[in-house]
């Protein structure tokens, strides 16, 4: 292995030392493992380390991999396989000083005239429809395609030319657009050796790819809610029907190739996120969903959501090369979450019937202008609708335990006692995505139903969402699991996240899952990667940058008067919650500025301003009391994040108290630096919803699986039952710590930072607790009264007072 003390890492700045190891084992992981699973707390400058280690194994490496490709056959001469490579090398050159001098002509000449898509464009609101009926029809339905037009179709369609291609690539993933953005703008402050020492300069070649919601700019398609509306509304535009769009440039056609060029080269030749490319193609009139793929081959870099890299269908779609990519997905604590939701879906009766009404009111309207095969094919959709409406009717009669969330349904017994079974659910599929159907009946629904925006987004989506249901339920996964959760609704809910994942694994050359809150990491390897062995996957888990004495982690297992036990069967105990607010009132006259303080729901944190609101004291509620001490800022589920942010910012110097919600709006992607969170207090621990359907099947799963497996080792039954109880029970709880973790993780962001982190609940005095925490929170934690608990805190301020 290379020296490690001689890396380079290009760095812009000068890196912590935890920043050099992370460079260094992230180096490391591409050069030697299939999965690295990487933690570095927030305000580490995690994100300028995943830059900078990958980008340096690329540009050391990329040269190397495409010449031994060109000297791939060993079994010619020494020197002709010297000959080969060295020819090799200089192309590899030739063609990377063609493109920069491209690139570098495209960038001098935006920087003269600076193209005014950087003053930004206001994205497009609802554009007016026309009303002619025959918009709402489908084209004439056959499912026969003769043989010889197939391939007379295909012989004409001329090849779209590209630029090389790079034979590794970066793709990086996150959750959030606004992540991502933030990601490409920590990538401008970057610039890297060239990859060969032939080359003088060697620009970050970045595309940002993004869904049809972010980049499409025309109006008749994007002010729609559903998208299968938008997929099919965007078809109908391309295939020149209604006028064609005249963004979308055809690569088979000479001007929409020159057109795709430009913009391919404009994308290549400065670091743009998605808005810089929404307004891109408004400026250039050219469709930056479709243009944007032009610059996937010389890229290095590429930039997705979640939901395009995690399903199979969206990566096929726009050609994502992730065979032999190095794929770094980043706030990764949320990606067996992520993967489970994108392959769960759920109806409802009042959802059903909503789509069976509305289908059959198109079928009326439309039923003598349609051909037979659209006739025939809709007579499926309204048998198989009507079919579930039945099925629903009879669930709400059925006992109450038959219909408990997470108890299995067959998907035969949804059609029992109709002929919606006979139906062949994959011809209907394909009728649905080739007629186009769901969005002509949602544009017909809309049209006639004239109502509000809001009232038209949801009748909408139904349609949609129920065609996506029975899709699922038609071609479920392997391991998934279809279920009541009460008796007017169905999920369909996937059980083994490893297996949609697996085909990311097998074909990347390496997988990094990293995290500001990794730990515990022991879910990753059981549910998400159990195919792999320990030698393929490397952890890596660093400190903060801030010095021991600048964070106080203590455990608080009592109030002043009463212990903190926030079990479920406890947690709604009245006094213990007012020794919560005494609590806070007691720090609060010690801590400055602002405190955060976390509950485990909406729901709870409802239940306890109740309680306090309640208890008077000297005319006063507690709530009022404590209010007087720092002014109180409560999350909602429904006012918005910044307004509650903003108006506690601005108290805060005067001293303010957050109360939120763990999984809530402020919990994840927000940032409470210095003042913001001088304190955050844990209130108990938020284990999910045990009867929640989601958990129910979760649980039933993984005791299933993990029994049959110890019963393949030939371990007793007793022994295989305790161990399946156990391994449930570890997945519950690591739910609940991954929570804990991500939320107070929020308080520290940069070396100069100092806050203490409270934990009230005795439970988090176990070690089988304390050993899920992130690293850096369990190797500084503290347990005490809470007498000598107040008087360590005071010490802690009144040090840092003195600095």
């Amino acid at each position: 292995m290379e020296n490690t003390k001689r890396r380079e890492f290009s760095h812009p700045y000068t890196p912590y030392p935890i920043q050099v190891d992370f460079m260094e084992a992230l180096y490391d992981c591409i050069e030697s493992y299939k999965v690295g699973i990487f933690e570095s707390p927030t305000g580490t400058g995690k994100t300028l380390s995943l830059i900078c280690g990958s980008m340096t194994w690329l540009r050391k490496n990329k040269a190397q991999l495409a010449v031994s490709t060109a000297s791939a056959d060993e079994n010619e001469p020494a020197w002709v396989l010297e000959q080969t490579i060295q020819l090799a090398r200089e192309e590899f050159s030739r063609n990377r000083e063609m493109l920069q001098k491209r690139l570098d002509k495209m960038r001098r000449k935006n920087m003269r005239a600076r193209i005014s898509y950087e003053q930004g464009f206001k994205r497009a609101k609802k554009a007016p429809e026309p009303v002619d009926d025959s918009q709402f029809l489908p084209e004439d339905y056959s499912e026969v395609i003769k043989p010889e037009v197939q391939r007379l179709l295909s012989a004409l369609a001329p090849p779209v030319e590209n630029d090389f291609q790079e034979p590794v690539k970066i793709i990086f993933a996150s959750r959030t657009h606004s992540q991502l953005s933030q990601f490409v703008g920590q990538m401008q402050h970057t610039t890297f050796p060239p990859s060969s020492d032939l080359q003088d300069l060697e620009s970050t070649k970045l595309i940002s790819l993004g869904s049809r919601k972010q980049l499409c700019i025309n109006p008749r398609v994007s002010h729609m809610n559903s998208v299968q509306a938008m997929n099919d509304a965007c078809r109908d535009l391309r295939e020149g029907k209604k006028g064609g769009c005249k963004y979308y440039k055809n690569p088979h056609d000479a001007l929409g190739k020159v057109d795709i060029n430009t913009f391919r080269d404009t994308t290549l030749a400065e670091i743009l996120d998605i808005e810089d490319l929404y307004k891109l193609g408004k400026h250039t009139s050219t469709c930056p969903y479709y243009a944007s793929r032009a610059s996937i081959p010389a890229s290095e870099v590429i930039t997705v959501p979640y939901q395009i890299l995690l399903s199979r269908s969206a990566r096929k779609a726009i050609d994502l090369p992730v065979k032999n990519s190095i794929v770094i997905i980043d706030e990764a604590h949320n990606l067996l979450d992520t993967i489970t939701s994108l392959h769960t879906m759920s109806i409802t009766k009042s959802q059903v019937s909503s789509a069976s009404s509305g289908l059959q009111k198109y079928q009326h309207k439309f039923q003598n202008r349609l051909n037979s095969g659209n006739r025939v094919n809709l007579g499926y959709l309204v048998n198989m609708l009507q079919a579930l409406e039945v099925f629903f009717e009879k669930a709400q009669k059925f006992h109450k335990k038959e219909t408990a969330p997470g108890t299995p349904v067959t998907t035969s017994s949804l059609f029992d006692g109709s002929t919606a079974d006979l139906i062949n659910v994959n011809r209907l599929e394909k009728y649905i995505d080739e007629s186009k159907i769901v969005f002509k009946i949602e544009s017909y629904l809309e049209h006639v139903n004239g109502e509000t925006q809001e009232k038209s987004h949801s009748s909408s989506l139904v349609l949609s969402s129920v065609m996506e249901f029975l899709r699922q339920v038609n071609n479920p996964d392997s391991e998934g699991v279809l279920c009541f959760d009460g008796p007017t609704k169905l999920k369909y809910q996937l059980l083994d996240p490893s297996e949609p994942f697996k085909d990311i694994v097998e074909n990347a050359r390496c997988v990094v899952l990293a995290g500001g809150t990794m730990e515990p990491t022991g879910d990753y390897l059981e549910y998400l990667l159990p195919y792999l062995s320990q030698d393929q996957i490397k952890l890596f888990s660093c400190g903060h940058v801030i010095p021991p004495q600048n964070l106080s982690v203590q455990v608080i297992p009592n109030g002043p008067n009463y212990s903190f036990n926030f079990t479920f069967d406890k947690r709604n105990d009245e006094k213990m919650i007012l020794d919560v607010a005494i609590t806070l009132l007691v720090y609060s006259k010690i801590i400055p500025e602002g405190m955060v303080v976390f509950f485990p729901s909406y729901k709870y944190l409802e239940q306890v301003v109740a309680v306090w609101k309640k208890a008077k004291k000297d005319g006063k509620n507690i709530y009022e009391i404590l209010n007087d001490q720092k002014r109180i800022f409560v999350e909602s589920q429904h006012d918005s994040v910044e307004k509650t942010l903003s108006e506690y910012a601005e108290e805060v110097p005067k001293g303010a108290i957050l109360l939120s919600v763990v999984g809530g709006k402020m919990s994840e992607g927000i940032n409470f630096s210095d003042g913001l969170a001088r304190a955050v207090f844990m209130i108990g621990l938020p284990f999910p919803n045990l009867m929640s359907a989601e958990i129910i099947a979760k649980r039933k799963y993984i005791e299933q699986s993990v029994s049959e497996k110890m019963k393949a080792k030939g371990v007793s039954a007793k022994e295989a039952l305790e161990a399946s109880k156990g391994a449930a029970r570890d997945f519950y709880m690591n739910i609940c710590l991954r929570a804990v973790n991500q939320s107070v993780g929020r308080a520290i962001r940069h070396a100069n930072d100092y806050a203490c982190i409270f934990l009230l609940d005795g439970r988090f005095g176990k070690p089988e607790i304390q050993k899920k925490l992130s690293k850096w929170m369990r190797e500084g934690i503290r347990e005490g009264s809470f007498k000598e608990a107040l008087g360590e805190v005071q010490q802690f301020f009144a040090s840092h007072e003195k600095n």
